[in-house]
């Protein structure tokens, strides 16, 4: 065999071995997203679905927050949709969301979507009311980069 046919036959393995890697990594984020998840953790609260907040914030501008979560076990994912309103000041901005549930408590972080804004924090929340309230505190950054604020913070479930 010669060194043509050889180096041939080494690119063919490598290429079936990466391709082999990817779909099963593929076919395991989805065995344990949708059934792993799903059956080791199918006794927890589902919290999935649409919830919202309101606050006035310090400089009387209306904060309006629209949650989707999606619940995979004890995983939460979704979306941040959160508008503001007031003092000539009416903004938009989307933020995906990545966390967990633990008995009756929540924790997420978000981000923003659009590099160009700033935008991250967290949230610690606490199942209330059976189950149509979730209660706790938010914690951000301000404009400032050197500023954390945190702010208590209600969200109402509204499916």
């Amino acid at each position: 065999m010669d060194n043509f046919s050889a180096l041939g036959i080494s690119c063919l393995a490598s290429i079936i071995v990466l391709i082999g890697v990817g779909v099963s990594r593929v076919l395991w984020n989805w065995f344990f997203l949708n059934i792993w998840l799903k059956i080791s953790y199918r006794h927890a609260i589902d919290i999935s679905g649409e919830w919202q907040s309101e606050r006035m914030t310090s400089e009387n501008v209306t904060e309006t927050g629209i949650f989707i979560i999606k619940q995979y076990g004890w995983r939460l994912k979704g979306e941040m949709n959160v508008s503001y309103v007031g003092l000539e000041r009416t903004d938009n901005k989307e933020f995906k969301i990545d966390g967990i549930i633990q008995s009756d408590t929540i924790t997420f972080y978000y981000w923003n979507t659009n590099r160009r804004q700033r935008g991250v924090g967290s949230f610690t929340l606490e199942l209330r009311n059976n189950c149509k309230e979730l209660e706790g505190i938010s914690a951000y950054f301000a404009p400032n980069p050197s500023q954390i604020h945190a702010t208590n913070i209600k969200l109402i479930r509204k499916d």
